[in-house]
């Protein structure tokens, strides 16, 4: 098949780099590129007809290519540097106001994620008629589990809450917005896909007329399709409703659980068990996010993050920290959080940068080596914002050489098992998955990383499952 020699697929997706987003496919002049699930159970493009001659809006809109220019602090002044309001922070971007709080009401705030002022501010806009519709996630019952779908009343709105941790493109919904009538949009998305959705802007009037807000979510790492079919075979079944981020057991705001509820059974892997041990050792993790500089979706209106503050975490409920951008995202969020219906108020910009700052540092302290490795050996390392990053020693690029081998090889074993539990009944399913965390366990402990092992360990010491009867459903609460 005839493509361009400037091409997304010969640079990002053959190297490894693409983060799912789909924007990439939206934006397409020709139709060629459509996301499909590759061998790792990432959404990557594939070529289906022929690129355009000299087309490279692919690669102008990527946000790990190295076409555009532009990084997320050239597009954070454009978008925000102008006005006086906002100040400039290394690890945040472009800040103008900092809120904190949740929904009064514990019903309500336990269906959300964390404080449930994302949902809360989507209507508000709404109902103000700021917007005609939001691009949220919808849950669905089986697999792929949600899709972004365009919500246009309050009660669509509040029915997407909830959190997804692993990939799914937004290429419908952005050719929904593209080829439909004219309307205001917000939409809910991850760094990532923010500063893709941003690239596009600058080079399509339509998009950046039609998208009015966007709502980013801070963001630890993106998984694989096959990271939840690891956690399903070890729930035992394949449909059901999903929920990342479960509180019905919790005894804190970090004691959350991956839940599945069916029909008879309610069942859940805990976050402070099985769930975490394959979050933190990364399995079904993307390498683009391990090359990523960007945790607070620095080019959104609005993030959104967990109250990761000893003085939060106590309460199971969760709570919101908000990182705004927008006079009229901050007028709506003052509006909301004086309300009866709501509690919190204004925090220092400090106190949520110190929310997210071990994640972060964990991250840029060892992206340039990450950098320096890569360009060892792939003939394309996307460009990086290496000067806000830890500089690279010896004993960095010796560290960064050992997690990207224990990356690589822990994707080989979950590729691996992921067929075998697939294909197998869902008893040995459960055994073949519980080998697994083993392996991934040795190879941690084999590559001398002694913090991602204890780390591990630690894990693996409160490993624990739900299973409860569907009648019981709401006692949690």
């Amino acid at each position: 098949m005839a493509t361009s020699p400037l091409n997304i697929l010969e640079t990002v997706v053959d190297s490894g780099f693409c983060c799912s987003c789909g924007v990439c496919d939206a934006v397409c002049p020709t139709d060629h590129l459509k996301m499909i699930e590759d061998n790792c159970g990432q959404l990557v493009p594939e070529g289906q007809t022929y690129c355009a001659e000299r087309c490279t809006l692919c690669l102008d809109v990527c946000p790990f290519s190295n076409e555009a220019e532009d990084d997320e602090d050239s597009l954070g002044r454009e978008l925000f540097g102008s006005d006086p309001s906002h100040t400039h922070n290394e690890s945040m971007g472009w800040v103008r106001d900092t809120f904190v709080g949740g929904v009064v009401n514990n019903e309500e705030r336990m269906k959300a994620p964390s404080g449930g002022l994302t949902t809360a501010l989507l209507c508000q806009l709404l109902k103000e008629k700021k917007i005609d519709a939001a691009i949220v996630l919808e849950p669905m019952t089986e697999r792929p589990w949600f899709r972004f779908q365009i919500a246009e009343t309050e009660e669509q709105i509040r029915s997407s809450r909830g959190s997804g941790y692993h990939v799914t493109a937004l290429d419908d919904a952005l050719d929904q917005i593209l080829k439909g009538p004219e309307r205001s949009y917000a939409v809910v998305t991850l760094p990532c896909a923010a500063k893709g959705i941003r690239l596009a802007q600058k080079r399509m009037p339509k998009l950046r007329r039609r998208i009015k807000y966007v709502l980013g979510l801070a963001c630890s790492g993106y998984r694989s399709l096959q990271f939840i079919d690891l956690l399903t075979a070890l729930m035992g079944s394949t449909s059901g409703d999903l929920n990342y981020r479960s509180k019905r057991w919790s005894r804190n705001a970090r004691d959350y659980r991956v839940e599945l509820k069916t029909a008879k059974t309610i069942k859940s892997v805990r976050m402070l068990g099985l769930f975490g041990f394959l979050y933190v050792n990364e399995v079904g993790g993307l390498k683009s996010c391990q090359f990523c500089d960007d945790m607070f979706a620095e080019l959104a209106d609005a993030t959104f993050m967990d109250a990761w503050l000893p003085e939060y975490n106590s309460d199971r409920r969760g709570t919101n920290l908000v990182v705004s951008r927008n006079a009229t995202l901050s007028s709506a969020l003052t509006t909301l959080l004086a309300s009866p219906e709501y509690e919190g108020g204004r925090i220092a910009a400090e106190k949520v940068e110190q929310s997210q700052i071990g994640e972060l540092r964990k991250r840029r302290d060892i992206l340039a080596s990450y950098a320096e490795i890569a360009s060892e050996k792939l003939g394309y390392v996307p460009g990086k914002r290496l000067a806000i990053c830890t500089p690279l020693t010896d004993k960095s690029c010796e560290q960064a050489r050992k997690e990207l081998m224990f990356f690589d090889e822990a994707r080989e074993l979950l590729m691996r098992y992921h067929k075998r539990m697939t294909q197998k009944p869902r008893w040995l399913a459960r055994w073949y998955a519980w080998r697994l965390c083993w392996k991934i366990l040795k190879l941690a402990t084999r590559h001398g990383l002694l913090s991602r092992t204890f780390e591990g360990t630690k894990f693996l010491r409160f490993m624990s499952f739900k299973r409860v009867g569907a009648s019981n459903d709401g006692k949690g609460y």
